[in-house]
């Protein structure tokens, strides 16, 4: 009875681990390496034009609440666009696995709107630490600069951006 109640308080140990490291994304480079490493898994691309889409909205969000509206737009201009980049690369998927998913827009939303959600929790932490959302916090910070340019950020994949219109 003991070895089988170690094992529930280590697999629950685990899941709390789990749990505290689900607020810290893996870092670009390593995604894309993971990439690289499985043969150019799409699911790895559309995952890190995600995480861009999450990061512009997340910034345009705080530069509403900072009455800068233009520049906002600007950001969630480009969150669209790395959207409709991970949809492109889940139809590119789909048709690889000769399926057809009817809502893939749907599908790229929530999975922005989770990623959002921690962006957003990171933003609201640097926020009672820093007094700054993003100012001070090197990965924000090396991320927006990565994700500025869809163009220069699908390169770093050997994939190609969408035109923008």
């Amino acid at each position: 009875m003991r070895p089988l109640k170690f094992s529930v308080i280590a697999l629950s140990a685990c899941f709390c681990l789990a749990a505290q490291a689900q607020d810290a994304l893996p870092s670009f480079e390593l995604v894309r390496q993971q990439y690289r490493d499985n043969n150019q898994d799409l699911l790895k691309a559309s995952y890190l034009y995600r995480r861009c889409a999450a990061l512009h909205l997340n910034v345009s969000s705080v530069l509403l609440r900072k009455k800068q509206a233009r520049p906002a737009q600007e950001y969630e201009k480009l969150a669209s666009h790395y959207m409709l980049m991970s949809e492109a690369v889940d139809k590119e998927l789909d048709q690889r696995l000769g399926l057809k998913t009817p809502k893939s827009m749907t599908v790229v939303s929530l999975a922005v709107k989770h990623l959002s959600e921690i962006y957003n929790q990171r933003l609201q932490t640097n926020l009672k630490l820093r007094g700054e959302y993003i100012a001070h916090d090197l990965v924000l910070e090396s991320e927006l600069a990565e994700c500025i340019d869809p163009e220069v950020f699908a390169k770093k994949l050997g994939r190609k951006s969408l035109p923008t219109h």
